[in-house]
């Protein structure tokens, strides 16, 4: 059974470097296989050689900056990441902003391949108030289009599971929300 949870003061949640290598790794090893397949000859492939090694490129190009870019984020990253507070929920992956709990109409799981994520609707016109970072302005109306039509909060990369994160989430916001 899961210790109480205190929502009267903050929760502040941190990157974890181990969950985040794993991530790491596994972009490694597909620009590994991207450059063994730029080392495609004739024969070795019932492609074109040409073709095989355009893909292996591309691998290259797209999982090693995607590493790249996860590397440097977490190294500019400073403080906590996601914070849980009477005042709301402010994930910096979102917005710099607090959400308010009082703006937030509803919360549902979302699962993607495999992976659940927390969804915070909002009511009309309180996401427009909130200075969303590009990539939450980018990916908000794909994952609309998959399901997820509100701010996605994903626990990877975080230092706490889905379920606690969940129950916590639901704690704050059935405490500071707005009343039935």
């Amino acid at each position: 059974m899961q210790a109480p949870i205190d929502i009267t003061s903050k929760i502040e949640i941190k990157l974890s470097l181990l969950r985040l290598a794993g991530a790491w790794a596994g972009g490694a090893a597909f620009v590994a296989l991207g450059y063994w397949m730029t080392q495609a000859t004739e024969g070795t492939t019932r492609h074109s050689p040409e073709l095989v090694h355009w893909a292996g490129y591309a691998a290259i190009a797209f999982f090693g900056g995607g590493v790249l870019l996860s590397v440097a984020n977490t190294l500019a990253q400073s403080g906590p990441l996601l914070t849980l507070s009477p005042m709301g929920l402010r994930d910096t992956r979102i917005s710099p902003d607090f959400i308010p709990w009082h703006s937030v109409d509803a919360i549902f799981t979302w699962a993607q391949h495999g992976q659940r994520m927390i969804v915070l609707q909002l009511h009309p016109g309180a996401e427009e108030k909130l200075r969303l970072t590009r990539m939450a302005r980018i990916s908000r109306r794909a994952n609309a289009r998959l399901g997820a039509d509100g701010l996605v909060v994903a626990t990877s990369g975080l230092n706490v599971g889905f379920d606690d994160l969940m129950a916590a989430t639901m704690a704050y916001a059935e405490a500071y929300g707005p009343s039935p």
